[in-house]
């Protein structure tokens, strides 16, 4: 079995083209592969009124993606979509690749040449562009230990103390394009291209893991384990990576395999890696059990009720093996995100 030890302090990255551009060409990873957001932490956040249609309190899934694409719904069945003119490029100035949740607020980032950053209360309403001097996409967010961290193109990093009303660079970059970001068990593990794995307790100072994967798009918490994984198209099919780590220091391979992993999320008290031939699944982050039933990339349960995107498809049930697929989303979901604003 393949294990991996943390390397130390990360060294800042000079150099502009560690993930082969500005742009999102990399390849590691399709729309709805990575999963930004950690199921982990969802809290009753705040009590307050706000504008939009939902209730605070209340169960809320969001979804965004391509031309500032974000959608919200609280039964999977109706949802409230705020969508920007389609254009034949998705790399625009207003591209959303990921959304997270925390302290009663949705927080979505993406961009092109630029750091877009949203925010808002009940996934209906959105503050936009709260991160206007950023020169760099960034590809996934998380709120833990009282900040906000989002990571992107060339291995940038930005972090908020005030509920991602306003964002400062952390000094510090990743190896690769960060791809994906989640919290768990008091410390933030970001991934990305060229295999990165890094982890920080408090969004500045940080730690890089060595891998052998080409590049990793998802990573999740649970049970006192951390996953990662990452599909890389080579021209025929796949090549494929997944890693596993009870203190995100000392990663070892999953102990399974797939043809395409997908994403890596926390729900209805289970980790769970959704995968091409079905999803993996532990209740306690030691037993993993393979089922070959068909999902969605990600899904999130509340109070019995499941609620799943998949790219341009949206799902809603009762059970995650027998969810009910919907009407097709706006082109280009690549995130998604639940809580109780």
């Amino acid at each position: 079995m393949t294990r991996f030890l943390a390397l130390g302090l990360l060294l800042l990255v000079a150099c502009g083209d560690d993930d082969g551009s500005t742009m999102d060409d990399g390849g590691t990873t399709p729309p709805m592969d990575a999963a930004p957001v950690d199921a982990a932490r969802v809290d009753g956040g705040s009590e307050e009124e706000v504008d939009g249609g939902t209730t605070p309190g209340e169960p809320t899934w969001v979804a965004v993606g391509n031309w500032g694409y974000r959608a919200a719904t609280t039964d999977g069945v109706e949802w409230t979509v705020t969508q920007g003119e389609q254009q034949a490029s998705d790399h625009t100035p207003d591209l959303l690749r990921g959304v997270g949740y925390g302290n009663g607020w949705f927080v979505a980032v993406g961009g092109d040449r630029n750091s877009m950053v949203m925010r808002s209360r009940d996934g209906v309403s959105w503050e936009e562009d709260l991160h206007p001097e950023g020169g760099q996409w960034k590809g996934g967010v998380a709120y833990g230990a009282g900040v906000w961290v989002a990571v992107g193109g060339v291995g940038t990093m930005i972090l908020s103390n005030d509920d991602a009303a306003t964002w400062e660079p952390v000094d510090t970059r990743l190896g690769g394009a960060g791809r994906a970001i989640t919290f768990g068990g008091g410390r933030f593990v970001a991934v990305g291209d060229g295999g990165v794995i890094a982890t920080s307790t408090d969004g500045l100072e940080w730690s890089e893991v060595d891998t052998d994967a080409g590049g990793l798009g998802s990573v999740g918490f649970g049970h006192g384990l951390y996953v990662a994984t990452g599909s890389s198209w080579n021209g025929s099919g796949f090549d494929t990576w997944c890693y596993q780590s009870p203190d995100a220091s000392d990663w070892s391979d999953c102990p399974f395999d797939s043809a395409r992993y997908r994403s890596v999320f926390f729900t209805g008290g289970r980790l769970i890696v959704s995968t091409d031939e079905g999803y993996e699944h532990t209740s306690d982050g030691e037993t993993w059990t393979h089922s070959d039933a068909s999902i969605p990339a990600i899904a999130f349960e509340a109070e019995g009720h499941w609620v799943g995107v998949d790219g341009d498809r949206r799902y809603a049930g009762t059970d995650l093996e027998s969810l009910t697929r919907g009407d097709n989303a706006e082109r280009g979901a690549r995130g998604f995100a639940f809580g109780t604003p």
